[in-house]
């Protein structure tokens, strides 16, 4: 733009240095980092991984290391879990759980509910309003 056209956008007391474009691009550097972008679908891949994540924790012989690892790959951390995982230790949530006092109340005691679990209440009689489920019932 011309001196005139910015004093005239900005008002008076506007500067604008006059100075030529070879000047204007010896005063730019810039830097380029490979991937600095992060990798393609990379959001997808984390989204995709925060979905399969519980169940993979549920599964028996499920190795945690590997989980941890897998996931810090996926958030492309680069932290060294070398020491952060002791072989042989079971999860904090796991050592809680054990760490708990059975009650005498066998309602409350997982080990003590049978089959049915806690769910020991009256299931509702089937009056046949309404309409079905899209998929159909996945009630017994």
């Amino acid at each position: 733009m011309s001196e005139e056209t910015v004093k005239k956008l900005v008002g008076p007391g506007a500067f604008w240095p006059e100075i030529s474009l070879a000047d204007l691009a010896g005063e730019v550097f810039l830097e380029v980092e490979a991937g600095s972008s992060g990798r393609p679908n990379k959001a997808s891949e984390i989204s995709n991984w925060k979905n399969m994540l519980p169940f993979l924790i549920q599964m028996p012989g499920i190795k945690q290391t590997w989980l941890a690892r897998e996931t810090l790959k996926r958030l492309d951390d680069k932290m060294d879990l070398t020491d952060a995982i002791a072989e042989g230790v079971a999860s904090t949530i796991a050592t809680n759980k054990m760490a708990q006092p059975a009650t005498a109340d066998p309602a409350s005691d997982p080990s003590q509910q049978g089959g049915e679990g806690a769910d020991k209440t009256s299931k509702p009689a089937d009056t046949g309003a309404g309409s079905d489920p899209a998929f159909g019932s996945n009630q017994v």
